[in-house]
Order: C-alpha cells, then structure tokens, then sequence
C-alpha cells in the first residue's frame, strides 16, 4: 500500500456499491434453471452483478500507478484489462455494457476516494489546530 490509502478506499467503494446494484437488480432464476454443485454460490440463486468488478479494479491500480508516476506498470494493467475484456466478451462471461461501465466505475470510484482523502485530510488538520487557511 505504501502509505497511499486511495486505492483501498476506491476498491471499497466500488465493491460495496456493486454489491448495492447487484442485490436490488437482482432477478430470480427460471423454476426450470439447473443449477450444478460447482455453481458459486451454491444452488439455485443468481450472482450476476451488475458492471465488472475485474475492469474497474483494473481501471483503479492503472490510474492509482499513474498518479504514482510508474506509467509502464499502468500501462501494462491497460493492456491486460483489454486482453480481459477481450477475453470475457469471446467467453460470453459478460456482457459490453458490463465492462464498459467497469470502466466509468473504477474511474468514478477513484475519483471519489480522492475527494474522501481530501475531506478527511482537511478534517484532521483543523481537528488538531492546524489549517491550512490563514487566519490573518
């Protein structure tokens, strides 16, 4: 983590309103689904979420190593979220839209974390007598 919190904190974002999405879009499955014992999660219960948790990772280390200035590794996490997305459409693992809000998603929750850190910064220094606005 090396003392930069961004990452984490957009990765939790992401996730728990993924979950949000998924759990209140979430439709049954046909009385005639055959479910396998190598389903996950076990049985008769559907476990699509709505936009690919696997891009907007992958889109939150890129801009995290950008903002770091190690834009080769971001770089090559570009080049692997493509080859993903290549491979989840040919598999029919998910659909575009998926994986373009994936995107947008790992953009969007990177961008709040930030603003969060911001906050929380700003919190902390004036919590603690010290601001960074002149009282003069």
């Amino acid at each position: 983590m090396e003392g930069r919190p961004r990452a984490i904190i957009s990765t939790c974002f992401m996730f728990t309103c993924r979950g949000i999405l998924g759990y209140s879009t979430q439709l049954p499955l046909p009385q005639d689904f055959l479910g396998s014992g190598v389903d996950f999660p076990v049985g008769n219960v559907s476990f699509f979420l709505f936009y690919s948790g696997h891009v907007a990772g992958s889109m939150i280390a890129s801009l995290d190593m950008r903002r770091m200035k190690r834009l080769r590794l971001a770089l090559l996490f570009d080049i692997l979220n493509v080859l993903q997305s290549f491979r989840l459409l040919g598999t029919r693992g998910q659909y575009t839209i998926d994986l373009a809000v994936g995107v947008g998603a790992g953009i969007l929750f990177y961008s709040l974390a930030g603003k969060y850190e911001e906050m929380m910064s700003k919190r902390h220094n004036v919590g603690s007598g010290f601001s960074l606005i002149s009282t003069h």
